[in-house]
């Protein structure tokens, strides 16, 4: 309903007697990314979602959208390196044709 700074808060304390619920985590990211506009702090909560143990795929994707917003804040090579490391971590995924395919694009030069 809008309410996304209470809702972060919510979260928050939720993670505090949850701390393995990374699920939580991952919302709070997604809430600063796609609700606030705010890849910076994004960004900060996924780096900090990659310190914990983490299924493949989840991680994987988390690289992914790490990477997203640091396309969005000018870091193409901090971008990179995380994609790049997509490639080589989860070579054989789904991610990983992602994380190409937007390598290709970040490597590319436009004309």
């Amino acid at each position: 309903d809008g309410q996304y700074l209470e809702a972060i808060h919510g979260l928050r304390e939720f993670l505090e007697s949850h701390p393995r619920q990374w699920a939580a985590a991952v919302r709070i990211a997604e809430i600063y990314e796609h609700h606030l506009n705010d890849p910076l702090s994004a960004a900060l909560e996924y780096e900090s979602l990659l310190q914990q143990r983490l299924p493949k795929r989840a991680r994987a994707e988390i690289l992914l959208r790490l990477a997203a917003n640091y396309l969005l804040l000018h870091r193409i090579d901090e971008s990179a390196a995380r994609l790049r490391q997509v490639l080589a971590d989860f070579p054989d995924s789904p991610a990983a044709v992602k994380a190409e395919r937007r390598l290709a694009r970040i490597e590319t030069p436009s004309a």
